[in-house]
Formats: structure tokens, C-alpha cells, sequence
């Protein structure tokens, strides 16, 4: 997906839109990345990767919600001299308490 990205400090945003099914207009997406922590904040529910703890989450499916947990292993970031960066995030969700996959999370981005 293109996105729009942007540093301020130490802090990493995308903002880029995302088409949902059975709805005619994009919706408006968002990722932060901040020291050892991850943010995405979605139509479909916000998920956040933090070494720290796990975070429960609402995933919007059209059967209902599904309660899930991100047990995040690791996020790394690559600054390189050009300007790009390189986020990346290893976790596992969780549906009460048996692992439903293992999963990274790869984002790119360059500064212009």
C-alpha cells in the first residue's frame, strides 16, 4: 500500500488509506512507531506491537468480533543515512490463550 510518510523525532508515521470491502469511500489508516512500540490504528481495530506486554484487541469480521491478543516478540527499526527506515515486527496472535499464527509486520518508508 502507498503511503504518506513522515518523521518528527524519534517518532515514524504512515498515513495511507485503505478500501473496504462493500464500502465506496477509502478509510483513512495510521501507523506510529516509537521506540520499541508499534501503533496501527485501523477501521477493522487498532493493534499495537509493544516488547513490553500484550495488548488485546477487537478484530471486526463480518461473523462478529474477535477478541485476539498481540504477543509481540520483537520491533526493530533501521535508520539508514538516505533517509529510509525499516520497521520491522514479530508476534503472535492469540485467541484465549492458543496461538492462531505466528506473523511479522514489514514497513518501509523514506523521507523526502
Amino acid at each position: 500500500v502507498d503511503a504518506v510518510f513522515y518523521r518528527k523525532g524519534e517518532t515514524a508515521y504512515w498515513f495511507y488509506e485503505e478500501k473496504i470491502e462493500g464500502l465506496r469511500e477509502p478509510r483513512k489508516a495510521r501507523i506510529k512507531h516509537r521506540g520499541n512500540v508499534l501503533e496501527l490504528m485501523r477501521h477493522s481495530g487498532n493493534m499495537v506491537f509493544d516488547e513490553n506486554s500484550s495488548y488485546r484487541t477487537e478484530y471486526r469480521t463480518p461473523y462478529g468480533k474477535l477478541l485476539l491478543d498481540i504477543v509481540t516478540r520483537s520491533v526493530e527499526r533501521l535508520d539508514a543515512a538516505n533517509g529510509h527506515v525499516e520497521i520491522k515486527a514479530a508476534y503472535t496472535l492469540e485467541n484465549g490463550g492458543q496461538a492462531v499464527g505466528e506473523y511479522e509486520l514489514h514497513l518501509c518508508g523514506r523521507d523526502y
